[in-house]
């Protein structure tokens, strides 16, 4: 298993709970069972800690709502996680090209990587935005901040295939263990210096050393990487900035539409 989520949303209209779990694997076969068995296993653990209040909960509707890879390719569960205008599932909504935009999310930190975090709050800002610019997080890991794992890391993703977007997270600053963008720099076949200027220039709008960030934003293959800072605000914030362009980012590197004729 490359990686394991599970999601508890409480309902307090309903009195429930809705608990969501993601299975990922580098391989030719699904985890569907995996993240079914995350759900169950989850759900029978609040029961088991909730029972002396109520022992009359139930446990209900345990399914697969979306399964992508393996053999039977994609599967999405009808009826179920869609936009009722335009058919397409809520958390992964199809841009102008009739395509999700697949995102993969990287944080690189030594303290997260080690566990010293209770929980990875910049990359939880990171995938709870995604959906801006019509992005689906299909891959989410934690690193440390070594150059060479970081560089081998995108290097990694890009070279998949599966990946429109790459959004890492820390390492971008002026300290000595601040290495992303020298690994960025690294593996793009060529950098984007006007989604990093957008970056600074707006972020400086409300963080005045915004500018000391050395963020880069590039291609590699057909996929585009972009360094955002360390902190969740500025996480949420620096999406939001490159959320109107990244949709037709990712339809030009798709060959999906033409570089426009000058003025």
């Amino acid at each position: 298993l490359t990686a394991v989520e599970v999601e508890i949303t409480p309902d307090e209209a309903a009195a429930a709970l809705e608990i969501e779990a993601t299975a990922r694997v580098v391989g030719r076969t699904g985890v569907e069972m995996e993240a079914l068995t995350a759900v169950s296993v989850a759900a029978l653990t609040i029961y088991d800690m909730c029972k002396a209040v109520d022992r009359g909960m139930t446990i209900e509707a345990i399914r697969l709502v979306h399964k992508r890879g393996g053999r039977s390719g994609e599967y999405w569960r009808e009826g179920e996680m869609t936009d009722e205008r335009s058919g397409a599932p809520q958390h992964a909504h199809a841009e102008p090209g009739g395509r999700r935009i697949s995102v993969a999310v990287v944080t690189i930190s030594d303290s997260a990587a080690r566990g010293e975090r209770e929980e990875d709050l910049s990359g939880r800002a990171v995938r709870e935005n995604v959906s801006r610019f019509g992005g689906v997080v299909e891959h989410y890991e934690i690193i440390p901040d070594e150059q060479e794992i970081i560089a081998e890391t995108l290097k990694v993703l890009a070279d998949d295939g599966r990946y429109d977007v790459i959004l890492t997270t820390g390492g971008t600053g002026l300290g000595p263990r601040d290495r992303t963008p020298q690994a960025t720099k690294a593996v793009i076949d060529y950098d984007v210096p006007g989604l990093a200027e957008l970056m600074r220039a707006e972020s400086a709008k409300r963080a005045r050393f915004a500018y000391l960030s050395r963020a880069v934003v590039g291609v590699r293959g057909e996929t585009l990487i972009a360094n955002l800072p360390g902190s969740p605000k500025g996480c949420a914030e620096t999406v939001e900035i490159l959320a109107p362009y990244i949709p037709h980012a990712v339809q030009l590197l798709r060959g999906e539409i033409g570089q426009h004729s000058p003025r």
